[in-house]
């Protein structure tokens, strides 16, 4: 099962580097940015959005929460194994 880390300040000096060691240990990686100018990687996902709006990262972490509880609830009638796929 593959992990997800959700990491502010990652564009910056020590941001970059942790991020860079972490994309070796194919983890999902989720960078919170207020900044519109960013590096675009193919394995890391860039949320932009100000840290200091506390009602939208809010709703960011809560519509992930939703998302993953929904695609993991199982199915009792067609006994198939939970999957995020198409849902995130």
């Amino acid at each position: 099962m593959v992990k997800n880390l959700f990491i502010t300040g990652g564009l910056g000096q020590d941001g970059r580097i942790i991020c860079k060691l972490l994309k070796r240990k194919k983890l999902n990686i989720n960078i919170i940015t207020k900044s519109k100018e960013v590096n675009v990687n193919k394995k890391i996902n860039y949320i932009i959005s100000n840290l200091l709006n506390k009602k939208k990262i809010e709703a960011i972490f809560k519509a992930f929460a939703k998302a993953i509880k929904a695609a993991v609830k199982r199915d009792l009638d067609k006994m198939i194994l939970p999957s995020t796929k198409g849902s995130l």
